[in-house]
């Protein structure tokens, strides 16, 4: 085995993270010589990977409370349009049309409900 040195001024102008770092060399060295690289990195992957699920998990479980919380504000309005007086209604019957075609439509609660019945 060699010993390779860089000779003095060569590297004075480049940045330390340029050389590398010892200690990582070393870890890598010695995770080859235990035969527990290829492990480490198995590891580190899972880890990876499990952090990315937990993420979009978070993200789903955000988006069905906003899509919830849409619902029965709209299914409030709903029921007010429906029991208050003329006077006390502010949308259109066009705008309850609309409303009406979200509140029923089956897809927006067959996904919710999937969502609530894989979970649970």
């Amino acid at each position: 085995m060699t010993n390779h040195q860089i000779p003095p001024g060569v590297a004075d102008n480049v940045p330390e993270a340029a050389l590398g770092s010892d200690s990582d060399a070393a870890k890598e060295a010695a995770a080859i010589a235990a035969g527990t690289l290829e492990e480490v990195a198995r590891q580190k992957e899972h880890t990876r990977t499990e952090r990315l699920r937990d993420h979009v998990s978070t993200a789903a479980l955000a988006l069905v409370w906003a899509i919830s919380l849409a619902y029965i504000a709209a299914i409030a309005i709903l029921a007010w349009h429906g029991l208050a007086p003329l006077n006390w209604r502010w949308l259109s019957g066009e705008d309850l049309a609309t409303l009406k075609t979200f509140v029923f439509s089956s897809a927006l609660t067959s996904a919710v409900g999937a969502y609530f019945i894989r979970r649970f």
